[in-house]
C-alpha cells in the first residue's frame, strides 16, 4: 500500500524486512507516534488504544488475549477502530480494513470526539473522588471490595 509505516518491535522481531516506507524500531513513544499517524494498528491492549484515542487517532486492533477484545469493542462500538480477530487476520482482509479507516473519515471523527472526551477528564480529580469513596467505608464494605479485587 503507498503508506508510510513505523513499527515498534519491543525487541521481539529483529528481523523485518524494511523498504523505504517502513520505520523499524524496538520501541516508539506512542503518543507522539500516534500523533504522527492516520490510523495506528496494535494488539489492541489498552495502553496503546489509550494513547493512540489520546490523540485523536483511530486505531486498527488485532487482539490475542480477553482484555484486548474487550478494549477493541469498545473502540469499535464508539466507531473509533476497528477490530480482526487474530485467528482471522489475512493480508487481503488488513489491507481492506486499513484502506477503508484511511478513506472514510468517520473513524477520525470518531476518534477525535473521544480525544475531547479523555481531555476533558481530570484524572488527578477522579483519583481523588476514588480514594475519598474508598476511605468512607466502614470495614465490612473495604473487606467486601478486597474479596472483589482480590
Amino acid at each position: 500500500m503507498p503508506v508510510s509505516v513505523m513499527v515498534a518491535t519491543a525487541g521481539r522481531m529483529p528481523h523485518i524486512q524494511t523498504s523505504q516506507n517502513i520505520y523499524v524500531a524496538d520501541f516508539l513513544p506512542g503518543r507522539q507516534a500516534a500523533r504522527r499517524s492516520a490510523i495506528v494498528a496494535c494488539n489492541g491492549g489498552n495502553g496503546m488504544v489509550y494513547q493512540s484515542l489520546a490523540e485523536g487517532t483511530p486505531v486498527l486492533g488485532f487482539p490475542f488475549n480477553m482484555d484486548q477484545y474487550y478494549v477493541m469493542e469498545a473502540a469499535e462500538r464508539k466507531g473509533a477502530g476497528r477490530l480482526i480477530r487474530s485467528g482471522t487476520i489475512t493480508d487481503k482482509k488488513a489491507k481492506a480494513v486499513v484502506k477503508e479507516m484511511l478513506d472514510n473519515h468517520s473513524y477520525r471523527t470518531a476518534a477525535k470526539q473521544m480525544q475531547n472526551r479523555i481531555q476533558a477528564i481530570d484524572a488527578k480529580k477522579e483519583f481523588e473522588k476514588v480514594l475519598n469513596t474508598i476511605l468512607q467505608l466502614n470495614n465490612s464494605e473495604i473487606l467486601f471490595v478486597k474479596q472483589a479485587v482480590l
